[in-house]
């Protein structure tokens, strides 16, 4: 959750204020619902889908698109 806050705090200025226009913005971001399991690590589950979410309403609002490409294979 700290670290999510941190990237939220830095990737929300792109639509805030005179950045919120349609330029091409790119936000990356490489996890997994199964790594957010390590509650000893304060690892939130649910928190995982929840940033998509934010990030997916902040970008269809100045009309932009998400690329959520989801991994099919894992060989951990």
């Amino acid at each position: 959750p700290a670290q999510w806050r941190v990237i939220r705090v830095l990737a929300d200025e792109f639509f805030a204020g005179e950045t919120a226009n349609p330029k091409q913005r790119t936000i990356f971001a490489v996890g997994d619902e199964k790594q957010s399991i390590f509650s000893f690590q304060c690892a939130d589950p649910a928190g995982f889908n929840a940033q998509y979410e934010h990030f997916n309403a902040q970008v269809s609002d100045i009309g932009g698109a998400v690329n959520y490409v989801r991994l099919l294979n894992s060989w951990r």
